[in-house]
């Protein structure tokens, strides 16, 4: 369940997803009436918070509808598995005609639309060339793979790398960019804490993407941890973990917390920690981008 207006997306289109039944939501003649891009952005984050609420609220509809408003809780494999066998790939909500019509919407917003398989998406994928910079605490990088290592005389070991992501450039931004890896932990005994935190580091910038005179600069220099990894709940086997990277997103709307114009040398910070006395180690390998086509 996703909103037109929101964050969300089709997952129908990718590969070994097509069993997945995707439903898209269209909450703007509730928020947004009036249509136009300013009122889009105005209703952006409440059209996105809308499909939870949507979901649950269509589970409470009487069970003797008709079956086009019989969705969310309804359409649960386990209740009743036999129900799933005749979805169809995609539907989408009712949409009053002409706009705006808000209260014909609130009465007839759970009536949804059976349609066609949505379009097949590829995701672009490519191992991850990067640059290491001066680390801190024994740290060996082999230019595809990095092992962190800690012990009682150094309870941190931290390396920077730069690289170039996807979705630099406004004319072809790839959609959901992200970096795959793989994390194996060692020496972690039970009873210690100890975790591997991936932060990103740069000049924050506006989110929005507006002229100069309307809004610029930044808020500084950040630190913001993407990914958190406990070596006593990952066990000692390579575990594999995805963060986005739309962080460094440029875009002629809006843009990633970290954009790549503000920041020509993008940064993740790589970090092992433990609790004292430990003495463990955690390997880095297989770091991949990959982000779809827009």
């Amino acid at each position: 369940y996703y909103s037109a207006t929101g964050f969300g997306a089709p997952f129908n289109g990718y590969a070994g997803l097509g069993t997945v039944v995707d439903v898209l939501l269209e909450p703007a003649a509730l928020y947004n009436p009036s249509g136009g891009l300013v009122g889009d952005l105005g209703a952006l984050f409440q059209s996105h918070d809308y499909p939870p609420a949507w979901y649950a609220q269509a589970s409470l509809q009487n069970p003797s509808a008709a079956s086009n408003l019989l969705n969310g809780l309804y359409w649960s494999p386990l209740i009743n598995p036999s129900t799933t066998t005749g979805l169809q790939p995609t539907y989408e909500q009712f949409q009053p005609s002409p706009l705006p019509n808000p209260g014909e919407f609130v009465r007839r917003q759970f009536e949804v639309t059976g349609g066609a398989v949505s379009p097949t998406v590829t995701v672009n994928s490519s191992p991850l060339a990067y640059a290491i910079q001066p680390t801190t605490g024994t740290v060996a990088d082999t230019g595809s793979s990095m092992t962190f290592t800690i012990g009682a005389s150094n309870p941190l070991s931290m390396a920077t790398i730069s690289f170039v992501p996807y979705g630099t450039d406004p004319t072809d931004q790839p959609i959901g960019t992200g970096l795959e890896l793989y994390v194996a932990f060692s020496g972690v005994d039970a009873g210690e804490t100890v975790q591997l935190v991936v932060s990103v580091h740069g000049m924050a910038v506006p989110l929005l993407n507006l002229p100069p005179e309307m809004l610029s600069g930044s808020t500084g220099f950040m630190t913001l941890p993407l990914l958190t990894l406990d070596g006593g709940t990952s066990g000692a086997g390579p575990r594999m973990a995805t963060i986005s990277l739309d962080v460094f997103r440029d875009s002629t709307i809006i843009n990633g917390a970290f954009a790549s114009a503000a920041n020509p040398v993008p940064q993740l910070v790589f970090s092992l920690i433990g609790s004292a006395g430990a003495t463990a180690s955690a390997t880095v390998t297989n770091m991949r981008q990959f982000g779809t086509p827009s």
